[in-house]
Order: structure tokens, then C-alpha cells, then sequence
């Protein structure tokens, strides 16, 4: 029983290890992109966002969504792809990575990050 769990657990993270991406390359989990110019009009990023528990204490302490995007303190910076995953909001698919710039985990929204230049 322990080992089948093992192999559902395993069987996700190989699927989405690698994704290749509208601009005709391919990311791969581990490899290192380079943040590019936040697209807000504050100068922060709309296509990268706080994931995880850190998103839902902005919420809950009253915060908007809009208080989710990255920071445009991390233009210009290295990050390593940690996950990638497939999103169904609204009931489109959307590809993202998932990235850590301390202190937080960040969702990138791929396609639309590349096509505005969040990411490179």
C-alpha cells in the first residue's frame, strides 16, 4: 500500500517536470529565469503573484488581491523554477511555476508573464 501511494505521489511531479512554452522554449523544474520589469501600473508584476499560505494572510488581514503581485524590488533578479503546475480558473488551463524569492513562494502565470515581459 505504502509503495502504490509512493508512485500517486510521484506520478504528478513527473508529468509537469517540463513544459515548453509559447515563445519556443523549453523550462524545465530546477532551471533558473530572470525576472524582467513589473507590468503594473506602480511598477509592480500582475503575472506574478504570493502563493501558498503567505497569499492567504494577505486576504485574510483585509488585503486585496493587488496586494498579492510581486514587488518591483525583485526586477532584474534570478529565480529557480521549483514546480510546475496547471491551474483551472474560470475553467481555462493556465501553466504557472511555481518560484521562491525570500521570504515567499511566487505563482508565475507563464504565458502571459512572457508575453509582457515579466519574465525572460
Amino acid at each position: 500500500m505504502k509503495k502504490l501511494l509512493f508512485l500517486f505521489l510521484l506520478i504528478p511531479q513527473l508529468a509537469f517536470s517540463q513544459y515548453t512554452a509559447s515563445n519556443g522554449k523549453t523550462y524545465n523544474v530546477g532551471d533558473t529565469i530572470t525576472i524582467g520589469k513589473g507590468t503594473a501600473v506602480n511598477g509592480g508584476f500582475l503575472y506574478i503573484q504570493q502563493y501558498g499560505f503567505a497569499a492567504f494572510t494577505v486576504i485574510d488581514g483585509g488585503g486585496t488581491l493587488d496586494d498579492l503581485n510581486m514587488s518591483r524590488q525583485y526586477a532584474g533578479l534570478k529565480a529557480v523554477i521549483k514546480k510546475t503546475v496547471i491551474i483551472k480558473p474560470a475553467g481555462q488551463e493556465k501553466t504557472c511555476f511555481i518560484i521562491r524569492m525570500k521570504p515567499f513562494n511566487y505563482i508565475i502565470y507563464v504565458e502571459s508573464a512572457i508575453e509582457s515581459g515579466e519574465i525572460k
